[in-house]
């Protein structure tokens, strides 16, 4: 289905803008990224203000970055830095972390999965 495809391991607080040219991605994908429970080590999180601004630039209109954790400390810091960005816009879908809730999730698999996915676009 996909013919193009890469990870790319690296310190993204460092290097993101020498990989990547403006609008060229459509997806990017933040999996289980450290938490930094330490009030001290928040700004070692991997989405923040200024990163957040980094992947508006790599990710195309429409591109979607998909976040994954299962903190919710962090689940809830993610979901506050991106909406206050006004590039990135919530997708809700089957297995949000509201939906649970207010009871239009279905396909329920593991709760503590279920928290943690939350997808936004590029406007």
């Amino acid at each position: 289905m996909y013919q193009n495809v890469g990870c790319i391991r690296a310190n993204t607080m460092k290097f993101l803008p020498n990989f990547f040219k403006k609008a060229q991605l459509s997806k990017i994908f933040i999996c289980f990224p450290d938490p930094h429970f330490k009030a001290r080590k928040h700004k070692a999180r991997i989405v923040s203000t200024t990163l957040n601004s980094e992947y508006a630039y790599a990710l195309r209109p429409g591109g979607i970055l998909y976040t994954i954790t299962d903190v919710e400390d962090l689940y809830l810091w993610m979901v506050q830095h991106l909406e206050a960005h006004p590039a990135f816009e919530r997708i809700f879908g089957t297995y949000d972390y509201h939906a649970i809730f207010d009871g239009s999730a279905i396909n329920l698999v593991d709760d503590c999965y279920i928290l943690s996915i939350v997808s936004w676009e590029v406007l």
